[in-house]
């Protein structure tokens, strides 16, 4: 198995991890469960990213690190929304440059792509 290129563990029970051409999104917790269902892990290929949003958390709100997928609908109701859209992780303050770190990573897998 492929060792993955970065990883985070987000204080709010989420992970990404990056490996060559594609990344996972993994959530845990009761809560998780709750809001997506026992869905595991999602695989997102860097090649079908299309845009990265990320929000960064507020006194009260968890910052989100959102995907958009070339030919999917794209979640445009904020934070709140964000929180149950299968292609966005939630953060908190601690995680904003490991965030910020891993996004510049995909980025650059995304440019030697095209």
């Amino acid at each position: 198995m492929t060792q993955p290129i970065a990883t985070i563990q987000t204080g709010d029970n989420h992970s990404i991890a990056l490996f060559p051409g594609k990344i996972v999104l993994r959530r845990k917790g009761a809560l998780n469960t709750l809001i997506h269902g026992f869905d595991g892990a999602k695989t997102i290929y860097t090649k079908h990213i299309s845009a990265m949003q990320v929000s960064a958390p507020g006194t009260f709100t968890a910052g989100f690190l959102q995907f958009t997928l070339s030919g999917g609908n794209e979640s445009t109701g904020g934070k709140f929304q964000a929180a149950g859209d299968e292609n966005t992780i939630l953060f908190q303050s601690k995680d904003i440059e490991d965030i910020n770190a891993i996004c510049s990573l995909i980025e650059d897998q995304i440019l030697k792509i095209s």
